[in-house]
């Protein structure tokens, strides 16, 4: 899979693909869910609807994209969306992660291994959570990176 980490949306792909190699399987299925949607060159008029989330729905952030270029980016959750001050994809991911640590949540089990990852390899922080044998094996691939 190639991916210009240049571009702005290059960390789209690297999400997705940090999410297939860590994420949790049962049996022929798939329990991942990614922790980001991406929509492309959404009509004004349909935005609203498109930051709305159903109540209990844990935190996951909506990237727009206008053009081909990142436009805004907002978490969603428990029937609130949040506009992230972000200017790429990268700072509203991070964002993604504060909202975790601010409002003291738990990683939920579909993204808690994408989310754990992060943590540890990109904040600095221990992942104490459960692993899957694919984050451990992604890790163990990885090598020392910290």
């Amino acid at each position: 899979m190639l991916c210009t980490l240049q571009s702005e949306l290059g960390m789209i792909t690297v999400i997705h693909f940090m999410e297939s190699e860590t994420g949790l399987r049962k049996g022929k299925g798939n329990m991942t869910m990614s922790i980001l949607q991406v929509l492309y060159d959404i009509a004004d008029s349909d935005i609203d609807d498109l930051l709305k989330s159903p109540a209990g729905q844990e935190p996951q952030l909506r990237v727009f994209v206008q053009d081909g270029h990142f436009d805004f980016a907002c978490i969603v959750l428990d029937s609130v969306s949040i506009e992230a001050q972000a200017t790429d994809v990268i700072q509203a991911l991070l964002l993604l992660l504060a909202t975790y640590f601010v409002f003291d949540l738990s990683y939920p089990r579909p993204y808690c291994q994408v989310l754990g990852f992060l943590q540890q390899y990109v904040l600095g922080q221990l992942y104490t959570g459960f692993k899957s044998s694919k984050y451990v094996h992604f890790c163990a691939r990885l090598g020392d990176i910290s």
